[in-house]
């Protein structure tokens, strides 16, 4: 679960999550799928292909956005979006290009497992073979506008808590400690 800064706690505004859902899919088709066609594009001309890690960067905050609309697991998202192995795509994918820029390895009992990515638009299922995760993210662009399709249609007039902003408080002594002397100093600055 997500948490909020030190000294710090999220602030939420209510709202229709049919609507939310839709908000994100005009994001994933705005952002991802533009760019998923200018890479194309490039990648049809060029010797060398780029935007493998790139395309794949800008969907995971999209399929943790859902998971926390959906009050569930970015793995359970996977899996509903038929990705054979949702965990260790998670772990692998997410981990190796959310928090650094390599590709990590995942072994367990002396078998170690790879991954890749393609972006092809010929390539439209995601492969799992030889002890390597091929992941097509234009499938993966292709399933989540799917899934989000269903869930706007299938959500009526539901409310919930959507995540607007952060609220820094030091009136509580307690926070004060815990606020970053630098996020203070900024705050005067602004």
């Amino acid at each position: 679960m997500k948490r909020p800064p030190n000294g710090a706690k999220f602030v939420f505004k209510k709202t229709l999550k049919n609507r939310f859902l839709a908000v994100i899919k005009q994001r994933l088709q705005d952002d991802v799928g533009t760019i998923l066609n200018l890479v194309n594009q490039h990648n049809e001309k060029s010797e060398r292909g780029i935007g493998y890690w790139a395309l794949l960067r800008t969907l995971l905050p999209i399929i943790e956005a859902i998971s926390h609309i959906e009050n569930t697991t970015p793995q359970s998202i996977l899996k509903k979006i038929s990705i054979p192995t949702p965990y260790l795509m998670w772990d692998l994918f997410r981990n190796s290009l959310m928090h650094g820029d390599l590709i990590h390895y995942g072994e367990y009992k002396g078998k170690r497992i790879k991954w890749g990515v393609s972006i092809s638009k010929d390539l439209t299922i995601h492969i799992i073979r030889d002890k390597k995760i091929h992941i097509s993210v234009s499938k993966l662009y292709e399933d989540l506008n799917e899934y989000l399709d269903k869930s706007i249609a299938s959500t009526n007039q539901i409310m919930i808590d959507v995540e607007v902003g952060v609220l820094y408080d030091d009136s509580n002594m307690n926070a004060r400690k815990h606020i970053e002397r630098e996020i203070v100093d900024e705050f005067s600055k602004l």
